[in-house]
């Protein structure tokens, strides 16, 4: 599988990095708008009593809402706007109760507030926006694109909506349209270098990854300690096998975020790649120091421990990791879980405990209709070897190349456990010529080999 097991967030309006997977996690801060100064708007509504003493009432009660919104009594703000809407019912003062409304804890209100201002002054584009971040942030997403549409309608000139829309594009698996919103967005600002970082995200959700590359690199040239672009731009330089290169962003952003276990956690992972174990073991160090909770941690750990051939020390760290579970999507924990049982109960085998016990206690934990459970399936004995091969098809070939890899690797490793030694070395330069070098198995065959070219006389 893939090497990389990081979990990024692009926040909204501030982001950090996306993961391997192609996927944005939106995690939104409470929505921020711009609260109306003055109660007027020109609306549909025809029934306001304009009366010199109620537009003169109607102003002192908007001004309190204002004033106790600025000391966050947003009970009082509610409280003031309600008495004004009494009197006219206007868009802006809807839009400001709204405010009150979702920073008092209440976003149902909140919308309920937004929607009738919209429906007083269809052409105020703020209290889409504003409704829109909250449908976001309650993960609603096909109601707040369709806002965001709205203002796109209204105001087409708004890069930011058009920023917001991406996003959430990126989120609903259509990253081909967030990259036609986010080029809008650039033509409308080309300074702006979150942009063009979102772009990049986009581009490498769709395995584009020179046009990736080409717009974190954009996106450096504008802000050079950009910290969130080099641990994005290292995801996609692993995946091409640029692994050095990956090295390297991901030292430059350690530079900028000392702090952040994880990104130690993941050039442990690229230095076990190249082979630098010290460097790699010292990282994986740090990153428990800074973090003793950290799933992904323990995940690479445990399987660079396997690589190493220091079985027990894998068994404990991938077993630490199941209790952790994963820190991303359901379906990248079921995967990862997966490869973590195999895992511990390959390394069972080689260090002569009880593997059988170890995985049937696992195995609970795994979607047996996803790959790849029919691995596991084989070594419970529920698949022959020959219906193991048959579970590789589909109609994606890099899908069917990259399960023939896995599989290659792992009989190789049951073979070595049974003392098949020149049967697993064939298993092992099968893999190594169909495993994508971005893949752990590629390193786990490579150094299996190197090991096995040392025991000339048992092959």
């Amino acid at each position: 599988m893939k090497n990389i097991l990081l979990s990024a967030l692009v926040l909204v309006p501030t982001f950090a990095y996306a993961n391997d997977f192609g996927l944005v996690n939106v995690v939104l801060k409470p929505p921020q708008v711009a609260l109306a100064r003055t109660p007027d708007q020109n609306s549909k509504n025809t029934s306001l009593d304009t009366s010199p003493d109620n537009a003169k009432k109607q102003a002192e009660y908007f001004q309190r809402g204002l004033y106790m919104m600025s000391a966050h009594r947003y009970a009082e703000a509610i409280s003031n706007y309600t008495e004004a809407l009494r009197i006219a019912p206007t868009a802006r003062t809807l839009l400001n109760r709204a405010v009150a409304y979702n920073l008092s804890g209440n976003p149902d209100a909140a919308i309920q507030d937004l929607t009738s201002a919209v429906r007083l002054a269809p052409k105020e584009w703020i209290a889409y926006s504003y409704r829109g971040d909250i449908y976001a942030s309650q993960k609603k997403i096909d109601l707040a694109i369709a806002d965001y549409t709205k203002i796109i309608e209204i105001k087409p000139d708004n890069a930011t909506v058009y920023k917001a829309r991406a996003v959430l594009l990126i989120n609903s698996g259509k990253p081909d349209a967030a990259i036609e919103d986010l080029t809008e967005a650039i033509r409308l600002t080309p300074g702006d270098e979150r942009l063009y970082c979102l772009r990049a995200i986009a581009f490498a959700a769709l395995n584009r990854d020179q046009s990736a590359l080409m717009d974190y690199a954009t996106t450096l040239r504008i802000h050079p300690d950009f910290a969130a672009v080099y641990s994005s731009r290292s995801l996609t330089l692993e995946r091409e096998g640029r692994f050095v290169d990956a090295v390297q962003d991901l030292t430059d952003y350690l530079r900028l975020s000392p702090d952040d276990a994880h990104a130690y956690s993941q050039r442990a992972d690229d230095l076990v790649v190249l082979g630098k174990d010290e460097a790699a073991r010292k990282d994986y160090a740090t990153a428990e120091d800074l973090d003793p909770d950290l799933a992904a941690l323990f995940y690479g750990r445990g399987g660079s421990e396997f690589d190493y051939g220091e079985f027990s020390a894998s068994i404990s760290d991938l077993g630490r990791y199941l209790q952790l579970g994963s820190v991303q999507n359901n379906d990248i924990r079921d995967k990862q879980n997966s490869y973590a049982v195999i895992w511990r109960y390959l390394a069972a085998l080689r260090s002569n405990s009880d593997g059988t016990s170890m995985l049937l206690a696992d195995v609970g934990q795994l979607d047996k209709k996803k790959w790849p459970y029919p691995i596991v399936a084989y070594f419970l004995g529920s698949l022959s070897e020959s219906q193991l091969w048959a579970a590789t098809r589909s109609t994606d070939p890099q899908i069917r190349l990259n399960r023939t890899c896995e599989i290659h690797t792992y009989l190789g490793e049951i073979k070595i456990a049974r003392g098949q030694v020149a049967q697993a070395k064939v298993n092992f330069e099968h893999a190594l010529k169909e495993c994508p070098v971005s893949f752990t198995e590629t390193t786990l065959s490579k150094r299996e080999l190197d090991r096995l070219s040392q025991l000339p006389n048992r092959l």
